[in-house]
């Protein structure tokens, strides 16, 4: 199962069972946009293409982390 193939497996159940949604990212040598357009069509929240830095991977799962007093469903 590709990463693509496991975000949509993954939304789907979400879907079904009436979970929040949990935070999925890529992380890819491929940068180009076609593809990451294919891995937010999946479902995915945020891309990072390699090599990527620390302070880089600090800022995408930083943009879905829930606020103080909130939740992931938030």
């Amino acid at each position: 199962m590709t990463g693509v193939e496991a975000a949509v497996a993954i939304r789907d159940e979400e879907r079904t069972q009436g979970r929040a949604p949990v935070p999925i990212y890529s992380i890819s040598a491929n940068a180009m946009p076609h593809q990451i357009e294919v891995y937010e069509s999946a479902g995915m929240n945020g891309h990072l293409s390699k090599p990527f830095r620390k302070a880089d991977l600090a800022a995408v799962v930083a943009r879905h982390r829930p606020h103080e007093g909130e939740s992931l469903a938030a």
